[in-house]
Parts: structure tokens; C-alpha cells; sequence
């Protein structure tokens, strides 16, 4: 295991009012983990204990509370999960400046963790999955330009509806990407300009509001791009 002496703790982690300050050290840890050579955080309970300096069982405690926060994903190796593959931090810090989703992300909130938890170097993989998360962070990375709590909201289980909805044929280049692009640098462009440019302008800041107010936002695409073919 390597070792090192400091712990990465994004703002929004921080700032967040759902979970504890345990929770918090737990969410360094595994980030900072998951940063090392492997890229990934796979350690036992145990381990994890060990470098926040807490009982396994509160680690246990905190892994639910950041699961159901919305800020880490487990993956498992068997159904019944007991075998965790992999704790994946969602919030990241670029050089940006932008929080974003970190690799790995499951379709499945997972919050049972068991104490026989192994330390494995199988990666789950699923193609579906992957594209679905891919799409998702790249969304996320673009809404976080306009709205910087998409990640808390954006994640939450009443937004994976309007997900697939705008993710509809459920493939890596969906077109509806390319229209997101261009509503949030409109976004921004009416908003520095301000009066009438943007005060009538659509405001979708999070995925139910895009889906909501997609004829609007599609119009005004098809209105600036003399090559616009229809979606859907």
C-alpha cells in the first residue's frame, strides 16, 4: 500500500450539509486512493479505518451516508454484495476549477457494505453502464459551467428518468450532446449581456429542466444552425 500525508477533500464535500465530519475524512481518503498508481480505491473497510484514524464500523456508517449523499459509487463482484470491487469517488477537483465526476460510475446506488469486503483488482465493467456514465459526466461537466451544485442535484434518483430521456438511444455520441454544448455557451453569453437576450432565454440548470424545455431549447438551436437536422 502506498503511503503519503495529505488527504484532497473537494469544497462540495466539504460544504455539504447531508453528511458528517467523519464522513468527510472517509471521502479524502478514498479519493486521495483513488489517485495513486492504480487509479482506483479498492481497499477493505479495514484499511480504510486504518488511514481516516476510525472504527471499521464507522467507516461502514460512512460509506451509506456518502453512497446516499450521492458523492461515491461501490461496485460488487457478486449479486448478493458481499465481494466490494471498487469505491468510486464522484467529485473530483480539474485544474479547472470544475468539480466533476470521477471514472467508474454505476447506473445502481449500492449501499450495503459488507465487513468481509476484499481488496481486488477485477474491474467491473459494463458497456451499457459505461456509456450511460460517460454521457452523464460529460452533461455534468457542461451544466456545472452554469449551475455549480448540478453534482448534489444532477445525481439524485429522481433525475435518472430525465437522464435516459435526453441519453434516449443510449449510445456514446447521442446528439443531444452537441445541443447541450451550445445551450450552455448561450447560457452564459445571454447572461453577461443580460436585458431581454436573456431574461426570456429557457433556464435549465439541472437534466429535468433540459428535457422540460427541450422544444424551447431545440427551436433556438435549429434557429441558429442552418444545418439543424430534428433529434427525435
Amino acid at each position: 500500500m502506498e503511503n503519503y500525508d495529505f488527504i484532497t477533500i473537494p469544497r462540495l464535500v466539504v460544504l455539504s450539509d447531508k453528511i458528517r465530519d467523519s464522513d468527510r475524512i472517509v471521502y479524502g481518503v478514498i479519493y486521495s486512493m483513488s489517485q495513486m498508481t492504480n487509479k482506483k480505491c479498492i481497499a477493505k473497510n479495514t484499511t480504510l479505518a486504518k488511514m481516516s484514524g476510525l472504527s471499521t464500523g464507522s467507516v461502514a456508517n460512512s460509506l451509506v451516508r456518502l453512497v446516499e449523499a450521492g458523492f461515491i459509487q461501490t461496485t460488487f463482484k457478486d449479486g448478493a454484495k458481499r465481494i466490494r470491487l471498487e469505491i468510486i469517488p464522484l467529485i473530483s477537483y480539474n485544474n479547472d476549477g470544475y468539480h466533476q465526476m470521477m471514472k467508474g460510475v454505476s447506473s445502481n446506488d449500492e449501499t450495503r457494505v459488507s465487513s468481509n469486503d476484499e481488496q481486488n483488482n477485477i474491474y467491473y465493467t459494463n458497456k451499457n453502464i459505461n456509456i450511460c456514465r460517460d454521457f452523464k459526466n460529460r452533461i455534468l461537466k457542461e451544466l456545472y459551467k452554469i449551475n455549480d451544485k448540478v453534482y448534489l442535484t444532477g445525481q439524485t434518483k429522481n433525475q435518472e428518468a430525465y437522464w435516459v430521456a435526453l441519453n434516449k438511444d443510449g449510445v456514446a455520441d447521442c446528439p443531444a450532446e452537441k445541443i447541450i454544448q451550445w445551450y450552455v455557451a448561450e447560457f452564459i453569453k445571454r447572461q453577461n449581456i443580460g436585458g431581454d437576450d436573456f431574461k426570456f432565454f429557457p433556464k435549465a440548470i439541472v437534466p429535468s429542466q433540459l428535457v422540460e424545455k427541450w422544444d424551447s431549447i431545440e427551436r433556438l438551436y435549429k434557429e441558429t444552425n442552418k444545418e439543424y437536422k430534428p433529434l427525435w
